[in-house]
């Protein structure tokens, strides 16, 4: 899709939701401003009106009730990754999800890390009872971890067995060992998840200038 479709496509989005009353007439200018589409005349004098937390609170409403309306028409699920690095706003909208999903045929899986995990005992009670699960997943045992390598180098060479014992049970901190190793040095493994980020990094810099003096 082309940058000059894309407003075309919302719009389209926006029209078929007004006009197949998933989206209620009143709550137009909530529907436009999730589109980022023009609102009328007629909507923005309503929602300069309002103050910030009514519009947010609009918004965050009418984006539930879309969700809540896909998984009444089939199986819905929805996946957040990352979620430690999820602000207020952020958290606030999945909140909403998670209830609009509660006794559908509906899904909200997300990850975080345990170190920051953001849903507290106010997140979850915002949910309002909303059945929920942790699933906790530990560092990659020695079988997980060779099992991985195997997708990438022979799970006996020197190069995959550092891998292994650098990343220490992190599967992407390993991934992306494996990686470096197969796209630079063999000899060299990353210390850190800094250190490796930079080694990428010289290692796509070092081909673009040998493609681009080829």
């Amino acid at each position: 899709m082309s940058p000059s479709s894309e407003p075309e496509s919302r719009r389209a989005v926006a029209n078929r939701l007004l006009g197949d009353h998933v989206v209620a007439p009143e709550n137009s200018a909530f529907l436009h401003d999730l589109l980022e589409l023009p609102q009328t005349t007629e909507e923005r004098a309503v929602y300069d009106a309002m103050d910030a937390a009514a519009r947010e609170r609009g918004k965050r409403t009418l984006a539930a009730a879309l969700v809540l309306h896909c998984s009444r028409a089939q199986p819905t699920l929805l996946i957040v990754e990352d979620l430690h690095w999820a602000d207020p706003q952020v958290l606030a909208y999945l909140a909403s999800f998670a209830s609009a999903v509660s006794g559908v045929s509906g899904f909200l899986v997300m990850t975080s890390r345990v170190e920051g995990d953001q849903l507290d005992a106010a997140w979850r009670a915002s949910c309002r009872g909303t059945p929920f699960a942790t699933i906790d997943l530990g560092p990659l045992r020695g079988d997980e971890a060779l099992s991985l390598v195997g997708n990438f180098v022979d799970a006996t060479h020197s190069v995959a067995l550092a891998c292994i014992e650098r990343a220490g049970g992190n599967p992407l901190f390993l991934e992306q060992l494996l990686r470096n190793a197969q796209e630079g040095s063999r000899d060299a493994i990353p210390a850190s998840i800094q250190s490796l980020v930079q080694a990428r990094i010289w290692i796509g810099s070092a081909r673009a200038t040998a493609t681009h003096f080829k």
